[in-house]
C-alpha cells in the first residue's frame, strides 16, 4: 500500500472516528426503559440480568482491547490497515460501553458492580465472543481443537481436571455461608428455606449468579459445604488457556506479556487475601519474560507461547478479579500514554473515570472516603461499611487444603490462604514443565527461585506483598525497550523496594515487630499470634473448655480439645450488650451458657469496628465491654490478642 493511499484510508478513518451520540442515547433510552420493566416484573430478575449485562460488556471490553493491541503492537502489525481501522472501532465502542455501564451502575446504584463472577454471566460473553470470532470467518471448532492439540499431556490432564471441578461444581449449591451471604441474587425465599441469616449488610454482593441457584436446593443434603470461588478460577483458567494458544498463533506474544504484568502490579499492591491467586499471575507475567529474552537471543522473533498455560491461567486469575473492568480500562490508559497521542490518552483515560465514577460517588456519600476501604486515615469518617464498596477481595478457596500445608510446616503462614497450598506448586511445576526448552533456562530458573523465594517471606510475613510487583518491573523494558524507560524503571523499582522491604522488615507482623513485641508474649514466639495463641489455650487448659471468642480467630488448633464458639462475633455481640447494664450482667450471661474463657483477637476486632455497622455501640455498651475485659484475668498474651478468664461478682440470678 502507497503512502498517499494510506493516508487517504486514514483520513477516511478518522471520519469515522466520531462516534454516532444519537444512537447511543436512543440505545441508553431502551436501556432505561428495560430496566423499568425489569424491575415491575422481580427486583432479583433486574440483579441477575443487570451482573451477566455488565460481565458481558467487560468480557467484550477485555477481548476487543486484546484483538486491538494485538494487531498493532505485534510483529505482523500492518500500518493503516486493519490493525487503524479497528483501533477507531474500539474507540467508538468503547464510548458506547461507557454509557451502557455507566446507566447500569446507575439504575442498579452499585448493586451490579461485582459482576466478574459466575458461570451465567461468562456463558453469555464466551457466546458473544464466539460469535464475532464467526463473523471474521474463523472455524472456533478447528481453533479450539488445534489450541488443545498443541497442549502437552500432562497439561490436557490438568486442564481437564479443572474442566471436572467446574462441572462438578457448577450443579453444587451455595450453602458455605460466607459464599451465601455474600450472594446478592439469591431469592429471599430460598434463603429462607434452608434457614440460614441473611445479612443486610452484605447485600452489595461479592458472586454474581451461577447455575448453582437453579439446582442448589435439589443437592444441599449431598454436598454440605463449597465455595463458588472453586468453580470460578478454575473456568477462568481453562478460558485462558484456550485464549492464550489463539493469541500465541497470532503472534501476539507482546500483548500477553504487556496484559499479563499490569493487573498484577495493580492487584498485588492492594489486596489483602488471596496472595495465591494473584501471585500465580506474577508468575504469568514473569514468564513471558523469559520468553522475551530468548527471542532477542535468537535475533528478535518471539514465536510460539510454549508457556500459554501459565500465561492463561493469569489470564482467567485476573478475568476473575473484581473491578477488572475498570482495571482493563486504565491499563489501556497507561498503553496509549505510551504509544498513543496524548488525545488518546485523555480519552481513554475519562472513559475509565467515567466508569468508576459512580462508585466514587456512592463511596463518598454514605462513608466520606471516595476510595473506600483504602486511605481511611485520611477520611476519618469512613467507619462504615458501603453497599458499593470500592476494591478487590477475595476469599480463600481449598480450605481443606490447610492440612496438606502443615505437611510441610507446623504453623499456618499469615497472611496464607489455602490456595498457596495448590496453586503455586503448581505454577511452579508446570511453568517448568512448559518451558523445558526455553534457551533462557538459567534465568528462567533463578526468577522462579526469586518468585518462591518472595512468597516464603509473604507466606509468614503478610506485608511482604509489596515486595510481589518489583518481580514484574523487569517487563517494561522487555515490552519498551530498556534504554527509553530505564529511568522510570529504576526509579519504580526503587521506590518498590524501598516500600516492600520497609514493610516487610518493620510493618505489623513482621520480623521487628514480633521482636519487639517478644517481651510481651505469655507462651513461646511463633509465627502467627493467634496460633500460638490457640496452642497455648489447647496445652494449659482442660478438656472440653469452652471458649467464646471477639473477632476472628483464623484458627483450626482450637478444635479437638476445646470448644472454640462465635458466640460473641459481631451479630452477635450486640445482642449480649443490650441485655446486660453492667460487666458483672454481661459475664453472668456468658456463664450461664458456659463459657469461661474469652479470646480476643484485637487486630481482626479492629478491623471489623472499622467495617461493620453493627459493631458501631453506643458509649455505654462500649463502656460494659472494656470494663469486662479489664476485671477478667489475662492468661495469655501477645502481640494483638489475648486469652481472658472471665469472672463474675455475683452469681446468675
Amino acid at each position: 500500500m502507497s503512502e498517499s493511499e494510506g493516508e487517504g484510508e486514514s483520513e477516511k478513518g478518522e471520519g469515522r472516528a466520531n462516534p454516532d451520540w444519537r444512537r447511543y442515547g436512543a440505545t441508553a433510552l431502551l436501556l432505561l426503559t428495560a430496566v423499568a420493566a425489569t424491575i415491575a416484573i422481580h427486583p432479583d430478575l433486574f440483579l441477575l440480568l443487570g451482573k451477566s449485562a455488565v460481565a458481558v460488556l467487560q468480557v467484550l471490553l477485555f477481548w476487543e482491547g486484546a484483538r486491538v493491541l494485538g494487531e498493532r503492537f505485534s510483529g505482523s502489525c500492518v500500518r493503516g490497515g486493519f490493525a487503524a481501522r479497528s483501533i477507531r472501532w474500539y474507540e467508538e465502542t468503547l464510548v458506547g460501553y461507557a454509557f451502557l455501564v455507566f446507566f447500569g451502575f446507575l439504575l442498579a446504584w452499585g448493586r451490579c458492580f461485582r459482576s466478574a463472577f459466575g458461570l451465567l454471566p461468562l456463558f453469555l460473553g464466551l457466546v458473544s465472543f464466539f460469535v464475532r470470532l464467526r463473523r471474521r470467518r474463523l472455524d472456533v471448532r478447528a481453533v479450539v481443537l488445534k489450541s488443545i492439540q498443541t497442549l502437552t499431556p500432562l497439561t490436557r490432564l490438568i486442564l481437564g481436571l479443572f474442566l471436572a471441578i467446574v462441572i462438578l461444581f457448577s450443579i453444587v449449591p451455595i450453602v458455605f455461608f460466607d459464599c451465601w451471604t455474600y450472594h446478592l441474587a439469591i431469592p429471599e425465599w430460598l434463603s429462607l428455606k434452608h434457614s440460614l441469616p441473611r445479612d443486610p449488610h452484605y447485600i452489595f454482593g461479592y458472586y454474581a449468579v451461577g447455575s448453582e441457584v437453579l439446582s442448589g436446593y435439589l443437592f444441599s443434603l449431598l454436598f454440605p459445604e463449597t465455595t463458588i470461588v472453586v468453580m470460578n478460577a478454575s473456568f477462568f483458567v481453562a478460558v485462558g488457556v484456550l485464549l492464550c494458544r489463539y493469541l500465541a498463533e497470532k503472534d501476539r506474544a507482546l500483548l500477553a506479556q504487556l496484559y499479563f504484568s499490569t493487573p498484577a502490579i495493580l492487584m498485588l499492591s492492594i489486596i489483602p487475601k488471596g496472595y495465591g491467586l494473584h501471585t500465580f499471575a506474577s508468575l504469568g507475567a514473569l514468564l513471558p519474560l523469559c520468553y522475551r529474552l530468548e527471542g532477542i537471543e535468537e535475533g528478535g522473533k518471539i514465536g510460539r507461547l510454549r508457556g500459554a498455560l501459565p500465561l492463561g491461567a493469569a489470564l482467567g486469575l485476573a478475568l476473575s478479579t473484581h473491578f477488572i473492568g475498570i482495571l482493563i480500562v486504565l491499563c489501556f490508559s497507561l498503553l496509549a500514554f505510551f504509544r498513543l497521542e496524548k488525545g488518546r490518552f485523555f480519552f481513554a483515560l475519562s472513559v475509565g473515570l467515567l466508569l468508576a465514577s459512580p462508585v466514587y460517588l456512592r463511596n463518598f456519600l454514605e462513608t466520606g472516603n471516595p476510595v473506600f476501604p483504602y486511605l481511611s486515615a485520611i477520611f476519618p469518617g469512613s467507619m462504615r461499611l458501603p453497599k458499593a464498596m470500592l476494591g478487590p477481595g477475595t476469599h480463600n478457596v481449598f480450605v481443606l487444603l490447610r492440612k496438606a500445608i502443615r505437611i510441610f510446616t507446623d504453623v499456618e503462614p499469615a497472611g496464607v490462604g489455602s490456595t498457596l497450598g495448590l496453586w503455586i506448586p503448581l505454577g511452579l511445576f508446570l511453568g517448568w514443565w512448559e518451558s523445558r526448552k526455553c534457551s533462557s533456562r538459567r534465568f528462567f530458573l533463578s526468577g522462579i527461585w526469586l518468585l518462591f523465594g518472595v512468597l516464603f517471606l509473604v507466606g509468614y510475613f503478610r506485608y511482604a506483598r509489596f515486595l510481589l510487583p518489583g518481580l514484574l518491573l523487569p517487563t517494561l523494558p522487555a515490552v519498551y525497550g530498556w534504554r527509553r524507560h530505564r529511568q522510570v524503571v529504576a526509579i519504580l523499582a526503587v521506590l518498590q523496594m524501598v516500600i516492600g522491604v520497609g514493610l516487610s522488615v518493620f510493618g505489623p507482623f513482621s520480623p521487628a515487630d514480633f521482636l519487639l513485641h517478644r517481651d510481651s508474649f505469655g507462651y513461646r514466639l511463633r509465627f502467627v499470634p493467634t496460633e500460638a495463641l490457640a496452642e497455648y489455650a489447647v496445652e494449659r487448659l482442660p478438656e472440653k473448655t469452652m471458649v467464646a471468642s471477639l473477632g476472628i480467630l483464623r484458627s483450626y488448633r482450637w478444635k479437638g480439645r476445646l470448644e472454640l464458639s462465635s458466640i460473641l462475633s459481631p451479630p452477635r455481640i450486640a445482642e449480649f450488650l443490650k441485655r446486660s447494664n453492667d460487666a458483672d450482667q454481661l459475664a453472668d450471661i456468658l456463664g450461664s451458657n458456659g463459657y469461661s474463657y474469652l479470646a480476643v483477637d484485637f487486630t481482626e476486632w479492629r478491623r471489623l469496628r472499622r467495617q461493620y455497622r453493627y459493631c458501631d455501640f453506643p458509649p455505654l455498651q462500649e463502656k460494659i465491654l472494656e470494663d469486662l475485659l479489664e476485671r477478667s484475668e489475662i492468661v495469655a498474651a501477645g502481640p494483638g490478642c489475648k486469652l481472658y478468664r472471665i469472672t463474675s461478682a455475683r452469681s446468675v440470678p
